[in-house]
């Protein structure tokens, strides 16, 4: 490149995606908005994703490629954190594209320590649907609306990378699952102002195969909620969130619990009556208690399950997750 000094920094993960790649890297090319730097992180890719990275290196001197052996997404952004040039950073997933005005309506509205998150369009199938984040463009600084309208995408926003460098943000590469929600909060813990914008300029794929539609091993499942609320405990630490915002995060996080209940059972119990679900059960709720009561999942069966648990109901809770763990393997892809 030959002017290091950037404006913004698109870092985009890659591995194996050569079917989309180009939409991706073409919806960048004609932005309106040309001060930026495209940093592509190949993270061990089998199929034709490198050659497609190199075509546009060669083409455009503001795309720069890095490849590295397979590690997953939070390491290939991380790698791509660690050589940006740009005053901020946005994340673009390499399935997904952006509207040509994505970078022009971002950085209309970011400072230094301050986040900007714009709306979606879900794209399923032919079907587009917006998804906006507000109606009119609201900045606040209170925790409470961050917490209200804050999405776990790491995608859809702008950064400000000298925030990110100052206090060592990254992904927790140990992570496989809300590891983009956990960098979000962790960021902004730490901004002065976050800045919600109505427009939709993020073309977000649904792909039935990520890992909403799977099952995970228990252990990602704990790691994934238990993070969620430490980072949840210390936002509120900072600034004392309303109740209904708290209760709101606490049922999701009750959500969580559920499916890392019928992880164990299907992962770790082959009957009704094996001792190791009720024992792991009654080592794990002992800790977060505190955190269920009250909480509601949306749906009966899964509450009463959590209503067992706090009132130390190991055993007849282990037998009722058993039996919906049938269920839950017709719907779910296991992933071992």
């Amino acid at each position: 490149m030959k002017n290091n000094m950037v404006s913004v920094s698109i870092i985009i993960p890659i591995y194996n995606c050569g079917s989309s790649l180009r939409r991706c890297l073409d919806s960048i090319i004609s932005q309106k908005y040309a001060d930026f730097e495209v940093l592509l992180v190949n993270d061990g890719s089998t199929d034709d994703s490198e050659q497609i990275c190199l075509e546009y290196v060669d083409k455009d001197e503001r795309f720069r490629y890095f490849p590295k052996k397979n590690g997953g997404v939070s390491s290939a952004r991380n790698l791509g954190l660690c050589h940006a040039q740009g005053q901020y950073i946005t994340f673009i997933d390499s399935d997904d594209y952006i509207g040509r005005d994505y970078l022009s309506k971002l950085i209309k509205y970011i400072h230094p320590d301050s986040l900007v998150q714009c709306g979606l369009k879900r794209v399923s199938g032919t079907v587009v649907t917006d998804i906006k984040c507000v109606q009119h463009a609201l900045a606040t600084s209170s925790m409470t609306d961050i917490l209200d309208h804050i999405r776990g995408f790491a995608c859809s926003k702008l950064y400000d990378r000298a925030l990110i460098e100052q206090h060592s943000i990254r992904f927790d590469e140990k992570m496989t699952l809300a590891e983009d929600l956990c960098f979000v909060l962790d960021y902004i813990y730490y901004a002065q102002c976050v800045t919600f914008i109505p427009e939709n300029e993020y073309y977000y794929i649904e792909n039935q195969q990520s890992a909403s539609f799977k099952l995970h091993k228990p252990e990602a499942l704990f790691r994934a909620w238990n993070a969620k609320w430490l980072l949840i405990e210390r936002l509120n630490s900072r600034e004392q969130i309303e109740e209904t915002t708290l209760r709101n995060w606490k049922n999701y996080i009750a959500r969580d619990i559920f499916t890392w209940t019928i992880s164990l059972a299907i992962y770790d119990c082959k009957t009704p009556f094996d001792s190791s679900l009720p024992k792991e059960l009654a080592n794990r709720y002992g800790q977060y208690s505190d955190v269920l009561q009250g909480t509601h999942t949306g749906s009966k069966v899964k509450d009463l399950i959590l209503s067992m648990m706090l009132k130390r109901q190991f055993r007849a809770a282990s037998m009722l997750i058993y039996f919906v763990s049938f269920k839950v393997r017709r719907n779910y892809r296991i992933v071992r």
